[in-house]
């Protein structure tokens, strides 16, 4: 289907697969967060101008080192973004038809109507700034994209008229709205920023405080005096109970004194003057001792009073603030920013403390850091409460994070398994924030239920002032649905504790203590849920983390008692919203539109996955719930349910114009990446009326090249000769040719198929090679030549890498009977890796490997499916050890064994469909992964010829309905979490193998040979059927994988090439014969083979 904008080509037809190829490799990606393996480039305007010139004057003027040519920098900016402005209560749908209905339209452009020939002013175009509709006027100035919106004109440009009026010649003026600037500084708002009044955010961090940071040379006055009396109670091994007591003023006065303590040779007066000193320090910290502990009771902290709040829970990369102000629409009341790590903050480092930003209209913020001991966390809370502590409501520890790289350094969800170390971190960043609440987030454990035993102590011993708990373990991560029961459970043992506190306290002068507000988290995703919970579970509300992604107005439906059956209008006027508030954060220039558009697509990443309430069977669905791909109600509703992340970019172009040429949008949790667009053969194309014979020509012009690159590094005098039938006899030559093997036991598959078109191929037998009747021959365009001499005898190491398809380089002569006399030979070689690829980061989860399942085969082995239930237990992590780590799965092909057919004549129908056994069973393994990659095999129910072509979805409805499932072809090209995969189902191999001597060559030599000869199927079309593709040859390598799987063989076995490229290749055994999967560490590319056997 051609491709219209504003619509989903996938959602045309409710049965389509909804996951197209990628045709483009991904952009060059560093190691960074989850899917660690992706990066955005950064965007500016192509003429630089200076941001100070750009707001109205330099204060540097002509010294200014940046620029100030603005009629230049008019000249090449692109045209403005036309904006559509809000209409203030018009929120029905006939308004919402006329205000989008641009976003209808099969056809969208951006041109005005009439465009001037003033190049200088040929981009203004009269549209809506966000900020100067606010505020008056815009701090991006000139550089802002809707610049038409506060500029004027007073003249043609210098371009134009000679005497030009306006700003340097541009005939444009900039607009300043007095009225507009003084009801803005006079808004009401609930936090001032005090040193930047006119911005409606909060919680900056002082540039001196910053530059003290970043220099390590920021005073910590309580945290050096804090960390003391922990490590004190560390070192003693009886964990510390209640508030720490610390008179701040007392301890610093014994530093002076210790500083200033008497010398050896001290005379007695000096002796009796420190005792002095000394004797009333003590007594001043004995008297005060009591009112200090009193001060910092903690009925003395801000007591918070949580009761049916709506909660937002902190969401790493999409929990952004224009996302808060969002949900702050819809009804949200407690929210708390993105997680911070500890030691970024104590780095000083500005992309941190971007993070404690808030919007002057968010009722209740807290912020989240991370960080593994006291050392580190208590610095950063003294540093949070000096700094930005009159625009904290509260200070969240993230005691949940199941991330590897997090709880490999002992933070996040590590804290679970070490109680002393989290209650000191607790007490010392409670006593270091002084009034300001601290709470923490917890999961059930790392792997069993271990929090209610942190229940007990919470509140009683660490003196947290709230709690909030998911009801998964870390292993479970976001697999199965979370166990409201065990959240019940921890929140009964909370207030048990306290009870039992206050009847051990009874007439001590203390107050009796109130039990802390306990919220739970997990799958709520609708109004049903959270009440049910409530009602049910003992806590005092929800917060709400993956139902807010998915539908931000969840918070409307709770406060409502309503399901809101939210039309496609509404839901995309909820997307101008979001790109109006980033602009309002993130700026209105050409950086500031950028990088909003990349976070509206994250944000889209999640809406996608909304099922509209009016198509649904039945209410109300679960959060993990997978529909089979759908068709919306009307056209904008199908694109807006579009999983396609080229369909997220182009929405962002309906508010934030064109994306700038090569930018495009990764996925953060997209664990795969499909790069075989060249292998996928669509059904127009299936023709086999054309000869093979260009696939040859086309496979030496594009390996010529690299054969004679290699060469000419080795032999820097090369006698080159262009045409192989130019050789002279007795001269030394070297030419380039395809190799071609004349083998009289070597099935025609060509022939056989022109005899017998209806029919597959016979099976090969397990080797050609006849050493007395083969022989060896090199051809190109101009002819063919016999290869003889001893390198190339059958058995040989070269004979071994000589199969008919290879491009090969020979040095030799020719001898007078005009054979080639071969002296070495030279392979193309193993090529570069994409630029792209950057490898899989530290901590990626684990890829398991198999082939051969056979699922559904009845006549298999029966032992083979108590084997396939062990391996689904184990990568579902049932079985324990590592399975917390397996994050994709990778099938190398006969998953699904063909269907056997009635004999009789006029039947037709199979014995059984395969496919009822298989679906349940990759459903099974699809529950839970990244991605689930299946490749057909030469078992399967799929295309003979290479490259085979997916199996169909559509045949899968179970496993479909999971998102991990990726049907791919065999060959397959894949990037799975930043690795470049090349995975066959292992026919290319074999068939390499039967062109040697029996037993002279392993498949863990022809594996690596299709490295060396860059081309991954050298035998097709010959030996291996293959389509007759038009005018390219899909099997040549262009570039190195890091991990290169090779299926359905006899045994394990692996081999690491260091150089040229630094290639794994794993030969993954059958597992309907052997029961055996590898394991395979994506970032050291290390690799195992585990067995199933019973």
């Amino acid at each position: 289907m051609a491709y219209r904008p504003g619509y989903a080509p996938v959602k045309e037809d409710p049965s389509a697969d909804s996951a197209g190829p990628q045709d483009a490799p991904p952009p060059k990606k560093r190691a960074r967060g989850q899917n660690k393996g992706r990066t955005f480039a950064k965007t500016g305007d192509e003429v630089s101008l200076c941001t100070q010139f750009a707001q109205g004057s330099c204060r540097w003027g002509d010294e200014c080192r940046f620029g100030h040519d603005l009629v230049a920098y008019l000249k090449h900016k692109p045209a403005d973004i036309v904006f559509i402005a809000p209409q203030d209560g018009a929120v029905d749908d006939a308004w919402l038809d006329t205000v989008y209905e641009h976003a209808l339209k099969s056809e969208r452009t951006d041109e005005p109507t009439a465009v001037s020939s003033d190049a200088v002013q040929k981009s203004i175009r009269d549209t809506y700034c966000v900020y100067f509709a606010a505020r008056g006027e815009c701090p991006a100035g000139w550089r802002c994209r809707f610049l038409g919106a506060h500029v004027k004109r007073v003249s043609p440009s210098i371009e134009v008229d000679p005497d030009a009026q306006g700003v340097a010649g541009t005939g444009l003026e900039l607009v300043r709205d007095e009225a507009k600037m003084a009801a803005w500084r006079s808004r009401p708002r609930a936090c001032v920023n005090e040193t930047h009044p006119e911005n409606d955010e909060v919680n900056w961090l002082a540039p001196n405080a910053a530059k003290a940071l970043r220099a390590r040379k920021y005073r910590f006055e309580k945290a050096p005096l804090i960390n003391r009396r922990l490590r004190a109670e560390a070192e003693s091994g009886v964990p510390g109970i209640g508030p720490l007591a610390i008179d701040y003023a007392a301890e610093k006065e014994t530093q002076k004194l210790a500083a200033r303590a008497p010398k050896a040779d001290a005379t007695e007066e000096e002796l009796e003057e420190y005792a002095n000193a000394l004797r009333n320090v003590r007594t001043s910290e004995a008297s005060s001792g009591a009112d200090d502990t009193a001060r910092i009771r903690p009925a003395e902290k801000r007591r918070l009073h949580w009761k049916g709040e709506l909660y937002l829970a902190p969401l790493t990369t999409t929990g952004n603030l224009p996302f808060r102000r969002l949900c702050a629409s819809f009804g949200s009341e407690i929210h708390c920013g993105e997680m911070g790590l500890g030691e970024s903050y104590l780095s000083g480092h500005a992309s941190e403390w971007s993070l404690v930003r808030r919007w002057d209209g968010e009722r209740i913020f807290g912020t989240q850091v991370c960080g593994s001991k006291p050392e580190v966390l208590v610095p950063v809370a003294e540093a949070l409460a000096r700094e930005v502590g009159s625009g904290l409501d509260f200070v969240d520890v993230n005691c949940g994070c199941p991330i590897d790289l997090v709880f490999n350094r002992g933070a996040g969800s590590a804290l679970l398994d070490s109680g002393n170390r989290l209650g000191r971190i607790v007490r010392g960043m409670s006593a270091a924030l002084g009034e300001i609440p601290l709470t923490i987030k917890l999961r059930t454990g790392t792997s069993t239920r271990t929090a209610h035993k942190l229940f007990a102590k919470a509140q009683t011993e660490w003196g947290v002032g709230a709690i909030t708990l998911h009801g998964r373990s870390r292993r479970q991560r976001y697999k199965n649905d979370a166990d409201w029961s065990y959240v019940r459970e921890c929140a009964d043992a909370l207030r048990e504790s306290v009870t039992e506190w206050n009847e051990s306290h009874k007439g001590a002068d203390t107050p009796e203590l109130q039990p802390v507000p306990i919220y739970g988290n997990g799958d709520v995703f609708g109004w049903r849920d959270y009440y049910d919970h409530i009602d049910n579970d003992h806590v005092d509300g929800t917060m709400i983390a993956r139902g807010a992604l998915i539908k931000p107005w969840v918070f409307t439906e709770i406060k409502e008692r309503r399901d809101w059956d939210i039309s496609s209008r509404e839901r995309l006027d909820i997307i101008r919203q979001y790109a109006q508030h980033g602009l309002a954060h993130w700026g209105a220039d050409t950086q500031g539109v950028n990088t909003t558009r990349r976070f509206l697509c994250e944000m889209l990443s999640f809406t996608h996955r909304y099922v509209p309430l009016g198509i649904l069977d039945h209410v109300p669905i679960r959060m993990n719930d997978r529909p089979p791909p759908f068709a919306g109600r009307d056209p904008l509703e199908s694109l807006l349910s579009s999983p396609s992340s080229a369909d997220w970019v182009r929405i962002s172009e309906m508010f934030l114009g064109p994306a700038p040429e090569g930018w495009h949008f990764t996925l953060a949790y997209d664990a795969l990446t499909d790069l075989s667009a060249p292998l996928r053969v669509p059904a127009a194309e299936r023709t086999y009326a054309r000869q093979f014979a260009h696939i040859y020509d086309y496979r030496l012009s594009v390996l010529r090249r690299r054969v004679l690159d290699a060469a000419r590094k080795r032999y820097p005098e090369l006698p080159y000769v262009e045409r192989i039938l130019d050789t002279v006899a007795g001269h030394h030559c070297f030419v380039v040719g395809t190799i071609y093997a004349s083998m009289p036991n070597k099935p025609d598959v060509l022939k056989e198929i022109s005899d017998n078109f209806s029919q597959a191929p016979a099976t090969n037998p397990d080797s050609y090679a006849d050493p007395e009747r083969d022989e060896l021959f090199i051809e190109d365009q101009s002819g063919r030549v016999k290869l003889v001499g001893d390198k190339i005898k059958a058995g040989s190491e070269f004979a071994k890498k000589c199969v008919t398809g290879v491009v090969i380089g020979v040095l030799g002569f020719e001898t007078p009977q005009g054979d080639l006399h071969v002296e070495d030979i030279q392979l193309p070689g193993i090529p570069r890796k994409l630029e792209s690829a950057s490898g899989a980061p530290e901590g990626t989860p684990k890829i398991v490997l198999v082939s051969g399942l056979g699922l559904g085969n009845r006549s298999g082995d029966p032992r083979a499916e108590a084997a396939f239930d062990m391996l689904s237990s184990w990568i579902a992590g049932d079985l324990g050890g590592s399975s917390d780590k397996i994050g994709s799965v990778v099938v190398a092909g006969n998953s699904v064994p063909a269907a056997t057919w009635h004999h009789e004549k006029k039947s037709t129908e199979p014995d059984y469909n395969p496919y009822d056994t298989a679906d349940p069973q990759l459903a099974r393994l699809a529950a839970g992964l990244d991605a689930l990659v299946v490749l057909p095999g030469a078992d399967d129910p799929a295309s003979i010829a290479v490259p085979q072509q997916p199996l169909l979805r559509p045949l899968m409805p179970r496993a479909a309905a999971f998102s991990a499932l990726q049907c791919v072809t065999n060959p397959a090209w894949f990037s799975l979490y930043g690795s470049t995969v090349l995975a066959t189902s292992g026919q290319n191999i074999d068939d390499i193998v039967r062109y040697a001597v029996k037993g002279s060559c392993t498949p863990i030599e022809a594996a690596r040979y299709s490295l060396e000869y860059a081309h991954v199927a050298p035998t097709a079309p010959d030996t291996l059927w293959s389509y007759p593709f038009k005018a390219s040859d899909p099997f040549v390598l262009r570039a190195a994988p890091d991990l290169y799987i090779v299926g359905n063989q006899p045994e394990f076995a692996t081999q690491l090439i260091e150089e040229p490229q630094r290639v794994r290749i794993v030969l993954v055994p059958r597992f309907d014969k052997t029961f055996q999967a590898v394991l395979v560490d994506p970032h050291t590319l290390d690799c195992e083979v585990i067995s199933f056997n019973l």
